[in-house]
């Protein structure tokens, strides 16, 4: 283990520690904070104790009227004083230096009995957070607010007088990259002149300027400068397209050639000048570009891996850091884990002085930043991300892209904490609320974020907190129910009314309020409107949502006046510069809604008066009805259907490839599925390990294709359709390319039954296809099916058959009472962006692929992929796959069998569907490759959770790897297998409140969702004995004879309260073990013992929530079943 890092799987919370520390004398006396007379700094203060001297002084002042001098002098003795800073509180003998060590680097001690308070940081940084926790104590609270210097809410102490001080606190994440500029160490966010070496300064040097943004992230250009070394030593830097980067390149764009010797030791040389001229920071990035990297002979033969460089980029990464290691022992070399290095090194290891941050990028990786990476939507993002932890669990870091989502990142912050993560970089990110909860959060991940919201809401909103309040939990709710198959959890009916209805509360009460409350109500209100306004336009809306014109004019008129208040309020509170900001806001929202925003013949740099902008823009609305029609309501559904095993469908079927002698025709075939119904279609076979294999960079792959093709004559009319479905099989899972006329989409078709669905709006290419001019004709569609190694993670290649049954178009989603196998199977739903896989092989022999091919149609050649889905777009039920029976191993033990029963009834009761379960020997074939696999050796033996993953997650953990078509649930041991069907469930919205109480949902017409999720529990013993099956009733009583949850009394949720806050501390303590008392106060109340349950799990877990969920709950009528095997 580095320096760095902490051991993997015992993960100390010791981030926020408040103990009783032994005094000198005074006896343990109150503070009276108005006899303070004195802020001693010490003769030679630095900047931060400068600073902080005097927001004490102005800030005490304000709360008691005591007025204290600040002096640059060691403090007298028995003089009332606050010591500030490290120097100080040393020499005073208020503090000790061990104390300090303790909390490096960015923690603080506070001290304090009778007349003298002590108040210091490991670091300068230190002595900033000391004084904002200090003066939280004394009464002022600062919550951000970005158009003023925060919200202050002051509570002076009765009689001033404070209660002896002793803290020690240190944050969990050592690097915590929020909004510095808001932050300023009042929250726990990092501060950038004590942490993130970076280049603002330089920016109009005369290396750098006029050449676009400097930033931190990427250095390539400052440790390797063009204008420096370029016009001697082009070949510093990246080939692209067998040329070297031009002089010109912008600073961003700087890729270099990382097989170059010199490139190492300038990049060291310039990194040791620039630590020792940023001397108080730690974290520096040692990155390439921000673009390709260099493809140079000398550079690629570095690369183990087609498509990955990681091992080269780290070769070069680890030569920096060795250098800072010899110099600079304390500093951290920030890697980072992107584009092409985003999967771990196959043979190099990070330097101990090394984190590697992962990059979960927008468009590949995870498509939404409002949920953690437990979610369908983010499923890439839990596999890259685990593959990095599992190789090096104390390297791993996280550079995000949260947006304002304030709940997305909280979630993702506690996932990273239970897993050691100590270092986090933003990229972008917005809001109070988000800059508020998230930087408490990154100091102490065990803060309940419900707490944190609550007081949050107080503060900010005012006379509105309860809608506020109610409005962002609603919004939480609507993201977690909706956001798993669409990127729109807000178009939703249900939601849009509701927020409505709470904004109309909102608004009536910051009538009451001042006028910087009512600013924070009404600015948020309008953020809220927008939105409704934007689902509901009686045109551009989705139809489903559309108003008529009159109540939504009405609406409109209402927001824009609400927005102008908010504007004026800014203009008379002074604040120009949030004015203008807010004009800018409004004008986004408008043009969303199609409505002209702004005057032509409005000045730039001057706002069009309030007046005559409603005036336009309400004149622009009703431009809009005059000029296009109107359709509230919904779509009726349409559906045109193909089947390929009708005769004169069949007969149209032709089939080629890049190997003559291994092409077979099409075959009219026949399969029987696992729910009885036989399915007919055209089966193509791919004999894909015959064909030749050649050299992709240091691997060998299988090259050549097999290609099948059907025209339509007439065409087929898909008017009013713009998906385009297909019902296939595949006998193994295969990368393939579907072309429809002359567009295609590469997918991965899993083995088994599925319906992979193509949306035609996401093709757009300027003089080649436009859906908007599409005439809705199917003239031809055809199939590439491609090796299986040619792609990461280059499985072995494997024998293919796929046979196509139907081809369906249509104008909405897919319906559960509509798909096949109705009552006989529960159907899993895939969510993908769509991105081109490209060719393998050299563009010579795919050249000799196309020069033998008999069938010339546009589709054929692959290599146009300017015909492909477009980049940055996505497509929702990319994938419908038939789950049939729950296989377990043969022979199952009775716990396994148990658990698979258990999983079995829970799914009937929720989805409807009563799976089979059969053993692995019975299940092979379709049924294994449509089914849920449990435990360890049933899901081993299929491939599709490792022995890695399971030693990864530990005795009593578990690895859910529900993807591409099957579900995978196992754990090293039978309760860890238990505790993941049992989250899966959950996830599936399921709670398990009692041991033999289960809640469950009807999801009869939803589908079964992909999740990739590992975990283990922290505290691995208490785990199984605060078990689901522990408790289990002797005798299993029928569900409709269990008495109803008993809703918890006052005293239990004050003791659930308690016992949370006990787990919690020992969890911050870095306890891997609960004392016995706390397990004999977990089993004194159902409410207890699930939140304790929960909390052995995750402590960071929010224990607010927990309570509230489990007291909602009480009162409903709920599903009860036995939940679960004994031991």
């Amino acid at each position: 283990m580095n320096s760095f890092g902490l051991p993997h799987l015992v993960l100390a919370l010791v981030c926020f520690v408040t103990a009783a520390m032994s005094a000198d004398d005074g006896g343990g006396a109150e503070i009276p904070v108005r006899d303070l007379q004195q802020i001693c700094t010490g003769p030679e203060p630095n900047d931060a104790e400068r600073s902080m001297a005097d927001v004490l002084r102005t800030s005490l002042r304000d709360l008691y009227g005591a007025e204290l001098s600040v002096v640059a002098a060691w403090p007298e003795a028995g003089q009332p004083a606050i010591v500030l800073g490290r120097s100080a509180a040393i020499a005073a003998r208020a503090i000790r230096s061990e104390e300090l060590e303790r909390v490096k680097h960015d923690g603080y001690v506070i001290r304090g009995e009778g007349r003298r308070i002590a108040l210091a940081g490991y670091a300068p940084q230190g002595t900033i957070y000391a004084t904002y926790a200090f003066l939280r104590l004394a009464g002022l609270k600062l919550y951000p607010w970005r158009n003023s210097e925060a919200v202050e809410v002051r509570q002076s102490l009765s009689g001033g007088m404070l209660p002896p001080l002793a803290i020690a606190s240190r944050p969990f994440f050592e690097r915590r990259d929020l909004l510095g500029y808001l932050d300023r160490g009042r929250w726990g966010a990092s501060l950038t002149e004590y942490s993130l070496g970076e280049f603002r300064a330089l920016q109009n040097h005369e290396y750098f300027q006029g050449k676009g943004w400097l930033g931190g992230d990427h250095t390539a250009p400052y440790l390797v400068p063009m204008a420096k070394y370029y016009d001697e030593h082009p070949e510093y830097y990246a080939m692209q397209d067998s040329k070297r980067l031009p002089k010109n390149t912008e600073n961003c764009r700087v890729a270099l050639c990382l097989s170059n010797p010199a490139v190492h030791r300038i990049a060291a040389e310039r990194a040791l000048e620039w630590m020792a001229d940023q001397n108080q920071r730690r974290f520096f990035h040692i990155t390439d570009g921000d673009t390709r990297e260099c493809r140079c002979p000398a550079c690629t033969a570095m690369d183990l891996d087609p498509g990955s460089c990681t091992d080269r980029y780290l070769k070069w990464v680890n030569s920096v850091a060795g250098a800072v290691g010899e110099k600079h022992p304390e500093n951290v070399v920030m890697a980072l884990a992107y584009g092409n290095t985003t999967r771990p090194p196959l043979e190099t290891k990070p330097a101990a002085n090394v984190v590697v941050l992962y990059c979960p990028w927008y468009w590949t990786s995870r498509t939404t930043s409002a949920t953690g990476w437990a979610n369908p939507l983010n499923v890439t993002a839990m596999k890259e991300f685990t593959a990095w932890a599992m190789k090096f669990p104390d390297q791993v870091g996280l550079y995000d892209y949260p947006d304002n989502w304030f709940g997305g990142l909280a979630e993702r912050l506690k996932f990273l904490a239970k897993r050691g993560v100590r270092v986090f970089y933003a990229c972008g990110g917005h809001g109070d609320l988000y800059q508020w909860v998230n930087a408490r959060l990154l100091w102490d991940p065990c803060l309940n974020t419900e707490d944190l919201v609550e007081e949050f809401v107080h503060a900010y909103y005012g006379p509105a907190a309860d809608p506020m309040r109610n409005y962002l939990r609603l919004k939480q709710q609507t993201i977690e129910r909706r956001l798993i198959h669409t990127r729109e959890p807000f178009r939703d009916a249900e939601f849009l009314q509701r927020t409505a209805e709470l904004m109309q509360r909102a608004e009536a009460a910051a009538q009451a309020a001042d006028d910087r409350t009512k600013l924070r109500i009404l600015d948020s209100v309008g953020e809220a409107r927008a939105v409704v306004l934007q689902y509901r336009h009686p045109q551009s809306g989705p139809r489903e949502l559309r108003v008529e014109p009159s109540p939504y004019r009405r609406d409109l008129e209402q927001f824009l006046t609400q927005a102008l208040l908010v504007e004026e309020l800014c203009q008379r509170l002074g604040n120009r510069y949030a004015a203008k900001t807010q004009r800018g806001q409004l004008q986004e929202r408008l043009q969303m809604l199609g409505l002209w925003s702004q005057s032509p013949d409005a000045p730039a740099d001057q706002a069009e008066p309030g007046d005559k902008l409603r005036e336009r823009v309400l004149a622009s609305f009703d431009e809009q009805l005059r000029t296009r029609s109107t359709t509230p309501g919904d779509v009726t559904p349409k559906t045109v259907c193909c089947s390929f095993a009708e005769p004169e469908q069949f007969a149209k079927w032709i089939s080629d490839g890049s190997r003559k002698e291994l092409i077979s025709p099409p075959e009219k075939h026949t399969r029987q599925q696992p729910s009885g119904q036989p399915l007919s279609g055209v089966r193509i076979r791919a004999p894909l390990s015959a064909l030749p294999v050649i050299p992709h960079g240091k691997r060998q792959i299988h090259a050549g294709r097999f290609y099948a093709e059907t025209t339509f004559d007439p065409p087929l009319d898909a008017t009013g359709c713009q998906f385009v479905s297909f019902h296939v099989h595949a006998s193994a899972d295969v990368p393939a390319t579907i072309y429809i006329n002359d567009v295609h989409s590469d997918v991965d078709l899993h083995a088994g039954e599925q319906i992979v669905r193509i949306d035609m709006r996401q093709f757009d290419v300027k003089g080649r296809f436009s859906y908007a001019d599409w005439d809705h004709q199917l003239h031809r569609i055809s199939l590439d099916i491609w090796p299986q190694d040619n792609d990461y993670p280059y499985p072995p290649a494997k024998d293919t058959d796929v046979t196509l049954f139907s081809m369906t178009a249509s104008n909405h989603d897919p319906q559960i009472e509509k798909l096949p196998h109705r009552g006989q199977a529960i159907w899993l739903c895939q969510f993908r962006p769509n991105l081109a896989r490209g060719v393998a092989v050299p563009r010579t022999l795919y050249d000799q692929y196309l020069q033998r091919q008999r069938y010339k149609h546009v589709g054929l050649d692959y290599g146009s992929r300017w015909i492909s889905e477009r980049f940055r777009t996505f497509t929702e039920h990319r994938a419908v796959t038939p789950i049939f029976a729950i296989v377990v191993s043969d022979p199952a033990t009775p716990a396994q069998r148990h658990t698979a029963e258990h999983l079995q009834t829970c799914l009937e009761k929720t989805f409807g569907v009563r799976l089979p379960v059969r053993s692995a020997e019975a299940a092979a074939g379709d049924w294994a490759d449509n089914a849920i696999l449990l435990d360890r050796q049933a899901c081993v033996a299929s491939g599709r959770i490792s022995d890695d993953e399971l030693r990864y997650v530990g005795p009593g953990g578990f690895l859910i790897n529900a993807h591409q078509g099957r579900i995978a649930i196992a754990g090293p041991n039978d309760a860890g297998t238990m505790a993941g069907v049992l989250r899966y469930l959950e996830d599936h919205g399921a709670r398990f409140f009692e041991p033999q109480r289960t809640v469950l949902p009807d999801h009869r017409s939803e589908f079964l969702h992909e999740l990739y999720l590992p975990d283990w529990p922290h505290f691995r013993a208490e785990s199984a004995e605060l078990a689901l099956w522990q408790d289990r009733p002797a005798a299993t009583a029928p569900a409709a004879a269990l008495p109803p949850i008993q809703a918890p009394t006052p005293p239990d949720v004050a003791a659930a309260e308690k016992l949370a806050a006990a787990i919690k501390d020992v969890a911050r303590s870095a306890g891997n073990a609960l004392p016995p008392s706390l397990l004999q106060d977990a089993r004194r109340s159902p409410l207890s013992r699930y939140v304790a349950r929960r909390l052995v799990w995750a402590p960071t877990a929010d224990a607010t929530r927990l309570i509230r969920e489990f007291r909602s709950e009480a009162s409903r009528s709920s599903d009860a079943i036995p939940a679960g095997p004994g031991r």
